[in-house]
């Protein structure tokens, strides 16, 4: 399912966190760092959007963090109050959010990857992709913690 030509270069943790860092500043005027914490503590319900990619590169980026913190990013996004748990525009944000990021990785992941829409979930990213993440990394913000996990396999 989430396969990469092995000739293609692969997005590293360094290149995860510049482009993080710069989308967060960028759309949210936010800024985070990179961290240990988790997404959410566990059994917190977490929102988890998904990027798929394919051309000559084949995988997956995940966005994850809790409800409250897509709450507070979303309302930074649209330059409002944070948004009810439930409101579908926080679901928007997190996808586009996630997209961002992604479509920024793109050059690193293959020349001429395309992307596919984000879909904005609920469950482990593990559990979403049925394998085991080629790269996690954690941030820190003052709206909260999130993760950035891609998913890759060597052909």
């Amino acid at each position: 399912m989430t396969e990469i030509d092995s000739s293609a270069p692969a997005e590293s943790s360094s290149d995860i966190s510049e482009i993080v860092t710069s989308v967060f500043q960028a759309m949210l005027g936010l800024d985070v760092a990179p961290s240990g914490a988790m997404a959410a503590p566990p059994g917190e319900r977490r929102v988890v959007a998904l990027v798929r990619f394919g051309g000559r590169a084949n995988g997956c980026l995940i966005f994850e963090t809790g409800v409250e913190q897509a709450r507070r990013f979303a309302g930074r996004f649209l330059c409002s109050e944070p948004l009810p748990a439930d409101d579908i525009t926080v679901r928007d944000v997190i996808g586009e959010l996630a997209n961002m990021i992604c479509g920024n990785l793109k050059s690193t992941l293959a020349p001429g990857a395309v992307l596919a829409m984000p879909e904005v979930v609920a469950g482990e990213p593990s559990e979403l992709v049925g394998e085991p993440a080629a790269e996690r990394c954690s941030f820190s913000s003052d709206d909260g913690p999130f993760c950035v996990v891609s998913f890759r396999k060597p052909r």
